[in-house]
């Protein structure tokens, strides 16, 4: 079975896509004998839409968030309970004023700032994640058949889901098996992991401060904050008690204190100040 991965483009990058991203990706592709399924849309919901609809057909994601990466918590939160390997990708890199991208802390690796380039070498990325080079699976297999015969050729064709259009199968082409959507039941057998218990006290914003405290005065190391923001977040999604009025400001503080090392002194202490009564 090739190796999927779902292309998600952000904000106006629809010419831009369609001109200049999809052909150079797609040839790439075509050259790693990799599968892609590529949509843009220009609101958030429209991406999470794309995710929800084509998760379960792929083994990874490439998401340029565009305009929406400050703020693109939703997605995030999408991006976090699917369990795909994600590359975030940015034409441009965030100005300082702007702050973090809100999906730093899924995001196994950020390309900012190579424009069109910075898609095919997030693609790149992807590929080690699931998949060896072009053809390389099908030729031992073929080999041990019978080594007698020719260079065998893909079970399954690389094909693209453009804008708004689907690429014609390759003739002769096996079609990959059907996966069922199971959004709200978990993800794929093999992704399973077992949910943590949840915590019996109410998380309050008092100490979510006083861990910021700890890591601003040394007591505490980046990434201990950052597993513990994860784990934390994870656990409100999953139903945790928190004070009420105060889990919006409380999750978005968490996301952004996943970010680890990334996370200066300056960012902690912003965050700090939203955490304020």
């Amino acid at each position: 079975m090739s190796y999927s991965v779902l292309v998600l483009h952000g904000p106006n990058l629809s010419l831009l896509a369609a001109e200049e991203i999809d052909p150079r990706l797609e040839r790439r592709a075509s050259e790693l004998g990799v599968e892609l399924i590529i949509v843009q849309s220009n609101g958030e919901q429209g991406l999470l839409d794309a995710l929800h609809e084509e998760w379960e057909s792929a083994d990874a994601v490439l998401v340029n968030p565009g305009a929406l990466a400050p703020i693109a918590f939703a997605l995030a939160e999408g991006l976090q309970q699917v369990g795909l390997p994600v590359i975030e990708v940015l034409l441009k890199g965030l100005s300082p004023d702007r702050g973090l991208s809100s999906l730093t802390s899924v995001a196994r690796q950020q390309v900012h700032g190579l424009g069109v380039d910075g898609y095919v070498k997030a693609l790149e990325l992807l590929v080690p994640e699931g998949k060896p080079a072009a053809g390389a699976e099908d030729e031992a297999e073929e080999e041990e058949e019978a080594p007698s015969r020719g260079r065998a050729q893909p079970a399954v064709a690389p094909r693209g889901k453009s804008i708004g259009r689907k690429v014609a199968a390759v003739p002769g082409a096996a079609e990959a098996p059907a996966r069922g959507k199971t959004i709200g039941r978990g993800a794929r057998e093999e992704k399973k992991v077992v949910a943590p218990r949840l915590p019996t006290t109410t998380l309050t914003r008092t100490q979510v401060r006083d861990r910021i405290k700890k890591r601003l005065k040394g007591d505490e190391t980046a990434d201990a904050l950052a597993q513990w923001a994860r784990q934390t977040w994870t656990g409100l999604q999953r139903g945790a008690a928190c004070e009420a009025g105060a889990k919006e400001t409380i999750e978005n503080v968490l996301l952004t204190l996943m970010a680890g090392a990334k996370a200066s002194d300056q960012i902690l202490v912003a965050q700090m100040a939203k955490l304020d009564p």
